[in-house]
Protein backbone atom coordinates (compact mmCIF):
# COMPACT_ATOMS: atom_id res chain seq x y z
CA UNK A 1 0.00 0.00 0.00
CA UNK A 2 0.91 3.58 -0.52
CA UNK A 3 0.03 6.42 1.65
CA UNK A 4 -3.84 6.23 1.75
CA UNK A 5 -4.59 4.30 -1.13
CA UNK A 6 -5.07 0.12 -0.63
CA UNK A 7 -4.09 -1.84 -4.19
CA UNK A 8 -6.59 -4.96 -4.97
CA UNK A 9 -4.98 -7.39 -7.62
CA UNK A 10 -7.73 -8.51 -9.95
CA UNK A 11 -7.06 -12.04 -11.96
CA UNK A 12 -4.81 -10.92 -14.43
CA UNK A 13 -2.45 -9.42 -11.55
CA UNK A 14 -2.44 -6.14 -12.34
CA UNK A 15 -3.10 -3.44 -9.51
CA UNK A 16 -5.36 -0.80 -9.66
CA UNK A 17 -5.86 1.32 -6.73
CA UNK A 18 -9.03 1.12 -4.95
CA UNK A 19 -10.03 4.67 -3.00
CA UNK A 20 -10.25 4.09 0.74
CA UNK A 21 -11.89 6.92 2.68
CA UNK A 22 -10.56 8.13 5.90
CA UNK A 23 -12.10 7.04 9.19
CA UNK A 24 -15.16 9.58 9.29
CA UNK A 25 -15.52 10.54 5.51
CA UNK A 26 -17.44 8.79 2.38
CA UNK A 27 -16.78 8.08 -1.13
CA UNK A 28 -20.01 7.96 -3.14
CA UNK A 29 -20.01 4.97 -6.14
CA UNK A 30 -18.03 6.35 -9.09
CA UNK A 31 -16.52 9.03 -7.20
CA UNK A 32 -12.79 9.95 -6.75
CA UNK A 33 -12.50 11.83 -3.55
CA UNK A 34 -14.00 11.21 0.13
CA UNK A 35 -16.21 13.80 1.33
CA UNK A 36 -17.16 14.99 4.78
CA UNK A 37 -20.48 14.45 6.05
CA UNK A 38 -22.61 17.58 6.80
CA UNK A 39 -23.91 18.52 9.95
CA UNK A 40 -26.94 16.33 11.31
CA UNK A 41 -25.57 12.81 9.35
CA UNK A 42 -23.19 10.51 9.97
CA UNK A 43 -21.56 7.72 7.42
CA UNK A 44 -23.16 4.78 7.16
CA UNK A 45 -20.77 1.31 8.10
CA UNK A 46 -19.57 1.52 4.52
CA UNK A 47 -18.82 4.59 4.61
CA UNK A 48 -20.75 4.97 1.39
CA UNK A 49 -23.14 7.29 2.18
CA UNK A 50 -24.35 9.86 4.87
CA UNK A 51 -27.23 8.78 6.93
CA UNK A 52 -29.51 11.60 8.50
CA UNK A 53 -29.16 11.17 12.48
CA UNK A 54 -32.75 9.40 13.94
CA UNK A 55 -34.83 11.34 15.72
CA UNK A 56 -33.43 12.17 19.57
CA UNK A 57 -30.28 12.17 17.75
CA UNK A 58 -28.07 15.44 16.71
CA UNK A 59 -24.28 15.02 14.73
CA UNK A 60 -21.34 16.68 13.67
CA UNK A 61 -20.65 14.54 10.33
CA UNK A 62 -18.86 11.97 12.12
CA UNK A 63 -21.49 10.95 14.67
CA UNK A 64 -25.00 11.01 16.03
CA UNK A 65 -25.36 11.01 19.73
CA UNK A 66 -28.79 10.54 22.03
CA UNK A 67 -29.23 13.99 23.03
CA UNK A 68 -29.10 14.07 26.86
CA UNK A 69 -32.60 15.20 29.31
CA UNK A 70 -33.64 18.41 29.04
CA UNK A 71 -32.42 19.24 25.45
CA UNK A 72 -33.43 18.59 21.85
CA UNK A 73 -31.40 18.44 18.26
CA UNK A 74 -31.66 21.73 16.88
CA UNK A 75 -33.46 22.34 13.67
CA UNK A 76 -30.33 20.81 11.48
CA UNK A 77 -29.82 17.82 13.82
CA UNK A 78 -26.40 19.49 14.46
CA UNK A 79 -26.01 19.81 18.25
CA UNK A 80 -28.19 19.18 20.79
CA UNK A 81 -29.96 22.79 22.62
CA UNK A 82 -31.76 23.03 25.50
CA UNK A 83 -35.40 23.18 26.20
CA UNK A 84 -36.93 26.21 27.19
CA UNK A 85 -37.33 26.94 30.77
CA UNK A 86 -40.76 26.13 30.76
CA UNK A 87 -40.41 22.54 28.63
CA UNK A 88 -38.97 19.46 29.52
CA UNK A 89 -37.45 16.15 27.65
CA UNK A 90 -36.29 12.65 28.86
CA UNK A 91 -33.22 11.42 26.74
CA UNK A 92 -33.51 11.01 22.93
CA UNK A 93 -36.23 13.29 22.55
CA UNK A 94 -38.08 16.46 22.12
CA UNK A 95 -39.27 19.54 24.42
CA UNK A 96 -42.16 19.53 25.64
CA UNK A 97 -45.00 21.02 28.06
CA UNK A 98 -45.87 19.15 31.45
CA UNK A 99 -49.47 18.48 32.00
CA UNK A 100 -51.52 20.64 34.15
CA UNK A 101 -51.01 21.24 37.67
CA UNK A 102 -46.87 19.52 36.88
CA UNK A 103 -43.75 21.51 35.96
CA UNK A 104 -40.06 20.67 35.06
CA UNK A 105 -37.84 19.33 37.04
CA UNK A 106 -34.88 21.33 37.68
CA UNK A 107 -32.75 19.45 35.53
CA UNK A 108 -35.48 19.79 32.70
CA UNK A 109 -35.29 15.63 32.87
CA UNK A 110 -39.05 15.11 33.56
CA UNK A 111 -42.54 16.86 35.37
CA UNK A 112 -42.87 17.05 39.51
CA UNK A 113 -45.63 18.75 40.90
CA UNK A 114 -45.64 22.07 40.83
CA UNK A 115 -44.77 24.37 43.92
CA UNK A 116 -48.07 24.66 46.20
CA UNK A 117 -48.84 20.50 44.66
CA UNK A 118 -48.10 17.52 46.55
CA UNK A 119 -48.26 13.99 45.01
CA UNK A 120 -46.88 10.99 43.09
CA UNK A 121 -46.51 8.98 39.81
CA UNK A 122 -47.88 12.27 37.87
CA UNK A 123 -50.66 12.56 40.15
CA UNK A 124 -50.88 15.81 42.15
CA UNK A 125 -53.04 17.62 44.44
CA UNK A 126 -53.58 21.11 45.79
CA UNK A 127 -51.97 21.61 49.14
CA UNK A 128 -54.81 21.96 51.95
CA UNK A 129 -55.63 25.59 53.45
CA UNK A 130 -53.14 25.76 55.93
CA UNK A 131 -50.56 24.10 54.58
CA UNK A 132 -47.58 24.81 51.93
CA UNK A 133 -45.30 23.29 49.51
CA UNK A 134 -42.59 25.66 47.76
CA UNK A 135 -40.85 22.59 46.35
CA UNK A 136 -41.08 21.49 42.40
CA UNK A 137 -41.81 17.76 42.49
CA UNK A 138 -42.93 17.70 46.48
CA UNK A 139 -44.52 14.75 48.02
CA UNK A 140 -46.20 16.22 51.04
CA UNK A 141 -47.24 19.78 52.18
CA UNK A 142 -45.74 21.26 55.63
CA UNK A 143 -47.84 23.44 58.15
CA UNK A 144 -47.27 26.60 57.90
CA UNK A 145 -45.53 28.35 61.11
CA UNK A 146 -47.15 29.81 64.05
CA UNK A 147 -48.91 33.00 63.35
CA UNK A 148 -49.26 32.35 59.43
CA UNK A 149 -51.62 30.40 57.71
CA UNK A 150 -52.58 30.27 53.46
CA UNK A 151 -56.03 31.40 52.51
CA UNK A 152 -56.50 29.30 49.64
CA UNK A 153 -55.92 25.74 48.58
CA UNK A 154 -52.44 24.89 46.22
CA UNK A 155 -50.34 28.00 48.37
CA UNK A 156 -46.52 27.78 47.21
CA UNK A 157 -45.75 30.09 50.50
CA UNK A 158 -47.74 31.24 54.03
CA UNK A 159 -48.86 34.63 54.84
CA UNK A 160 -49.13 36.37 58.03
CA UNK A 161 -52.37 36.51 59.95
CA UNK A 162 -54.63 39.13 60.46
CA UNK A 163 -54.17 40.74 63.84
CA UNK A 164 -56.64 38.72 66.28
CA UNK A 165 -56.47 35.82 63.86
CA UNK A 166 -54.07 32.92 64.31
Amino acid sequence: TDAGVEYTFIHDQTAEPEFVCPAFMVRYPDAAVCTWCGRGTQPNAANSECLNCQAGRAGDGRNCAECQAGTEPSADQGLCVPCPPDEFAAPGSSCGRCATGLAPLLDQSGCGCAPGYFGTNGTCLACPIGKYTSVLGSTSCMFCPAGESTIVEGASECEACNPGTY
